[in-house]
């Protein structure tokens, strides 16, 4: 659900205020000005003011972790042990067991498709040749990042796998290492526990990164109120606040139809906001409100909304504080938010003391 926090101007053009019994309205239109009887000293009074005017949306967000992957097992076995979910696991580290063998988290953008032996080539032996060296597998200083899997590798790979427990064959079996674009991951949720049969190709769990990321389900009716770049305050489950920016707007609208009732509901883009703060809550999918700034006006001149007087022919006047009396100012609006509204007009400046709605 949507909370709307917006002045909406439509709404400021019913407002009209009695002061005394006197409704005050400028008779001549042509008029910027006109005295009002009666002593300004019991008066409620504010002050023009120079503010930046800021228009803000509300809408529920789920609070979680970036870049989520599958974790799918790349042999077949039975799932032996798997790393704790919420584990932050580093470059080296094993992910998960079949039949206790090791599978190991990797650093590179080409996935594991083959196994790797003496005389493979390609980029996967390249990333392979760049981890070990990284894990301070360096053959005595001799292996290179060639990106052909040669005698210097071979016995590379054997001293990892003899660090594992693993036989010193020097080949890298399909499943003994997943690659990743980036580490350290967040070991996610468990699809599959210690026990399971696991199939070549099936999900065993998910991975994340461990920066947080909010995510708002956003209508499509409502996209034109954010763009990527804006900035947002998210308040978190124990009430702080986080501050953000839109990192991405979907461009795919998805639907969900209920399991109840059949029924399909409006139209969605995800929304992913990126955080500028640390959090330090581990909850997942923890439900957040997030702040939009749908506009911003900067450095205007702004008066409390019940300070406007809605005139009978039209448009829109302060009652300005002169010594003991007041005379009225007429004026134009603008932006509206949080409680003020920007206004101009001639003889208009900073400081001038207003009258306010008692």
């Amino acid at each position: 659900m949507r909370r709307n926090r917006r002045w909406v101007a439509g709404v400021a053009a019913t407002l009209a205020v009695a002061m005394g019994g006197v409704w005050f309205v400028l008779a001549d239109h042509d008029a910027t000005q006109a005295q009002v009887d009666g002593s300004a000293a019991e008066l409620a009074t504010a002050t023009v003011q120079t503010r930046d005017l800021v228009e803000r949306e509300t809408f529920d967000g789920s609070l979680g972790y970036d870049d989520e992957r599958v974790l799918s097992g790349l042999a077949s076995g039975t799932l032996t042990w798997i790393a704790d979910e919420g584990a932050i696991l580093k470059r080296g580290a094993v992910l998960y067991e079949l039949n206790e063998r090791p599978t190991v988290l990797m650093l590179g953008e080409v996935p594991v498709y083959r196994a790797l032996s003496s005389g493979a080539e390609g980029k996967d032996v390249r990333q392979l040749q760049r981890n070990l060296l990284a894990l301070g597998y360096t053959d005595g200083g001799d292996l290179e990042v060639t990106g052909g899997f040669d005698a210097d590798t071979a016995e590379a790979v054997r001293d990892w796998q003899e660090d594992l427990g693993l036989d010193r064959t020097g080949v890298v079996e399909l499943g003994d290492v997943v690659f990743t674009p980036s580490a350290p991951r967040r070991m996610g949720s468990h699809v599959l526990e210690p026990g399971s049969a696991v199939a070549s190709g099936a999900q065993v769990a998910s991975t994340t990164a461990t920066e947080r990321v909010v995510t708002i389900d956003l209508a499509t009716t409502d996209q034109d109120l954010v763009a990527e770049g804006d900035r947002v305050q998210v308040e978190l489950p124990d009430g702080s606040t986080v501050g953000g920016r839109i990192a991405e707007i979907g461009r795919v609208a998805e639907t969900t139809t209920s399991a109840e009732t059949g029924t399909e509901s409006d139209p969605t883009v995800e929304v992913r906001i990126q955080l500028t703060g640390d959090v330090d809550i581990a909850l997942d999918e923890a439900p957040v409100d997030v702040d939009v700034e749908t506009s911003r006006a900067e450095d205007v001149l702004a008066v409390p909304v019940q300070a406007l007087l809605a005139l009978a022919e039209g448009g829109y006047a302060l009652e300005v504080v002169d010594g003991s009396a007041t005379t009225l100012l007429g004026i134009e609006t603008g932006d509206f938010a949080d409680g003020y509204v920007e206004v101009s007009g001639e003889g208009l400046v900073e400081g001038l003391a207003v009258v306010t709605a008692s």
